[in-house]
């Protein structure tokens, strides 16, 4: 892992076929495994900006999303009910936003939840300054809130996965399937990859940082 002051990387352990020069399996860490399984957590809206951000000179489409994405970016904040309306889709919040924040390598790090009442306070809150409470009034007095970092140190612990156990190493093959590792699981991979001559792999190690990642 890198120093802290620098982009964290994780480093992969590629098992590769020599022969046709192609990596059947890579073995990885339990924190690389945690940003992978992330992923799933993050809303489309989300996915689509960050390929967009990181592959602006290799465009990634996903089906017609890209086009809807950019349909909500480009519309005037005055065809929506309201500012706020808006920014949701833009930057739509994951539910395990809390939980992300403790990945060693977080490809969207988010700013600090944040809640917001009016003036008048008519029980209702909002994550938006700009949302609208049915008086009228815009919610844009904030409330503080002080458990969000209380739940996050519960969790600090490096003997601890984000989403995994922190006892688990994984192997990988090159369509992202994931397994715990084990000797008999690598053999009867490698057996189903037609890789069975042990002696004809070799092994590479990779850095992974967030441009891979993306």
């Amino acid at each position: 892992m890198a120093k802290s002051s620098e982009e964290p990387k994780f480093s992969l352990r590629l098992i590769v076929d020599e022969e046709k020069n192609k990596v059947v399996l890579a073995e990885a860490c339990r924190d690389f495994v945690d940003v992978l399984f992330s992923l799933l957590t993050l809303p489309m809206g989300t996915i689509v900006r960050l390929l967009e951000n990181h592959r602006k000179s290799e465009p990634v489409t996903l089906g017609c999303f890209n086009n809807l994405y950019r349909s909500v970016v480009d519309m005037g904040s005055d065809c929506f009910e309201t500012e706020a309306c808006k920014q949701m889709l833009v930057y739509p919040k994951s539910v395990k936003d809390l939980q992300c924040k403790r990945l060693k390598l977080n490809i969207n790090p988010t700013e600090d939840i944040k809640c917001f009442k009016c003036s008048s306070y008519c029980g209702l809150y909002s994550n938006f300054s700009t949302s609208k409470c049915r008086c009228g009034k815009f919610m844009n007095e904030e409330i503080q809130l002080e458990n969000e970092e209380q739940d996050l140190g519960r969790f600090q612990d490096d003997d601890n996965g984000v989403f995994v156990s922190g006892r688990c190493s994984f192997v990988l093959t090159d369509d992202l399937e994931v397994s715990v590792k084990s000797t008999e699981l690598v053999l009867n991979k490698l057996k189903s990859l037609g890789c069975a001559d042990v002696g004809k792999l070799g092994e590479r190690l990779l850095d992974i940082g967030v441009k891979e990642v993306c």
